[in-house]
């Protein structure tokens, strides 16, 4: 893997990382088909983020201390699983040009964003759906503080549309705008998650 590449991918999971959680201080790493998929979450939210490598790998390591690792460090680094049969004590060799040492890790299969992918629900929507979703569903999405049910945007699809609903329990917001879909389905999206999607680049 690149370790710049790989370090720049880290920062962006920064504001999902719980330091002070055992576990959700972790990222959960998966290499395979050329492709390294970095997961966090902080239990409300979510992020995924993929670079290109080579090989394959499944593990969780401390966020800080492999993001401490990686920091100025150019070139490639290669994680490799150090053998554990009773996995009680595992540990990821991470090798680099000049350096070579070991992290302890979590049980990846444990880690919470795990359910997020066996749902395997991708929705993909162009960037001007989500400013104008954002600029007309803000009044009910402001107040992100308010517990429970109001923390969520409700997603509706259906065969040929898509809505958005959102409260703050004083004032309800609803958009509908034309979508093809093969199926339809209902989900939330956590309100913390919408800002993130509007501060995102606005190409994709």
């Amino acid at each position: 893997i690149n370790a710049p590449l790989f370090f720049d991918a880290l920062e962006n999971h920064a504001r999902f990382i719980d330091v002070k959680s055992s576990i959700l201080n972790h990222v959960y790493l998966e290499a395979a088909d050329g492709k390294l998929k970095i997961q966090s979450t902080n239990i409300h939210s979510y992020l995924t983020t993929e670079i290109p490598c080579e090989g394959g790998l499944k593990t969780c390591l401390d966020y800080l201390k492999l993001k401490a690792l990686l920091n100025k460090v150019e070139g490639d680094v290669q994680l490799s699983e150090i053998p554990n049969t009773d996995r009680l004590d595992s540990r990821v060799q991470i090798k680099g040009d000049e350096f070579s040492t070991r992290l302890g890790t979590q049980f990846w299969e444990n880690f919470p964003v795990k359910k997020y992918v066996l749902e395997n629900k991708v929705l993909t929507l162009p960037a001007s759906v989500i400013l104008e979703s954002f600029r007309r569903l803000f009044p009910a999405i402001d107040g992100r503080d308010i517990p429970g049910s109001f923390d969520f945007v409700n997603v509706n699809i259906y065969f040929d549309s898509i809505v958005l609903a959102s409260t703050n329990g004083f004032e309800l917001c609803r958009i509908e705008f034309p979508h093809e879909s093969n199926k339809e389905m209902e989900f939330k999206i956590p309100k913390e998650s919408f800002y993130f999607l509007y501060n995102l680049p606005k190409k994709t």
